[in-house]
């Protein structure tokens, strides 16, 4: 069922592996521990993070009684845990929990090792959300450095320069992050495709640059050209999907089209909120944005005196 893709038939089972085993089992056995690890991974895999969250918190309470604190595998679910905080934007709890994965792996893994790599590339990502971007582009840097080291690690090496050209976008610094976006780009559609997810996120991220640059026409392009195949990759309540739409909505807003900027996050709301719920954070962001699109439309009726409802 993994390999076909069909993770809602993976949940279904993983539910019933793991209650079979809390009725059978003893509450430490290993084999709880790993149904524990595997619903989780397969609610993260769909975008069920509050879900995987709560599993992957109680699956490292069982591993650091049972394997302990400096087991790989105790090591893995804590770094699982903190990515599953960075989806639900818990950014703070995320790099507290990360500083403390990152030093595990270093000390058992040692510095040249694709998950210390990772967990570095993880770090970053958490304290460029909290607007860290110092401390953020060294991660990133170090997390670039290590794969480029690696035999197989070039895939993930492209995969962090797109979240550095986030970091120095976001950090104002927007000659440093075009140059990256564009050669990450273009490396990422020799080596991976066009339709990758990874080329996806990082055309998204320099369609948002080009927002922030005044260019709103071009940046509006690029995400249009974007959605179906987001849609059709990863769903239309993928938060990818949801945040593409609502970065959509708010360029047409400050275009000054509110209509077509109304229809695009009432999409993006009502999507969100079925398959998500209204608390995660792009479902939340869509709602600030879907306000603010209400206010504009709002100021816009009283300047032309309508007084018909939209």
């Amino acid at each position: 069922y993994w390999s076909l893709g069909r993770f809602e038939d993976v949940e279904t089972l993983d539910r019933k592996t793991l209650e079979i085993r809390r009725r059978v089992l003893d509450a430490d056995h290993p084999d709880i521990l790993k149904s524990l690890n595997g619903l989780a991974t397969t609610l993260f895999t769909r975008a069920r993070y509050a879900g995987a969250a709560e599993r992957f918190d109680e699956a490292l309470t069982v591993a650091r009684r049972t394997l302990g604190s400096s087991h790989p595998h105790t090591i893995t679910l804590a770094n699982n845990l903190a990515a599953a905080h960075l989806e639900l934007g818990r950014n703070r709890e995320a790099a507290d929990l990360l500083r403390d994965v990152v030093e595990a792996r270093r000390r058992v893994l040692g510095d040249a090792h694709h998950e210390t790599a990772m967990s570095i590339h993880n770090l970053g990502a958490a304290l460029a959300r909290l607007g860290e971007y110092a401390e953020a582009e060294e991660r990133f840097l170090e997390a670039i450095a290590i794969r480029e080291q690696l035999p197989t690690g070039r895939k993930n090496v492209l995969f962090s320069q797109s979240y550095l050209a986030d970091t120095y976008r976001d950090a104002g610094r927007f000659e440093d992050a075009e140059a990256l976006y564009v050669s990450t780009i273009d490396r990422q559609r020799d080596a991976l495709g066009a339709d990758h997810g990874d080329t996806l996120k990082t055309i998204a991220g320099f369609a948002m640059l080009r927002a922030r640059q005044g260019d709103f026409e071009t940046a509006a392009g690029m995400l249009e050209e974007l959605l179906p195949t987001l849609e059709a990759q990863r769903g239309e309540g993928h938060p990818d999907t949801i945040g593409n739409l609502t970065a959509l909505a708010e360029i047409r807003r400050l275009q000054g089209r509110p209509n077509e900027a109304l229809s695009l996050i009432r999409r993006a709301v009502d999507t969100g909120t079925a398959s998500l719920g209204a608390d995660h954070p792009a479902v939340a962001e869509a709602i600030q944005e879907a306000r603010r699109i209400e206010e504009a439309l709002g100021q816009d009726t009283a300047a032309t005196g309508d007084d018909s409802s939209s």
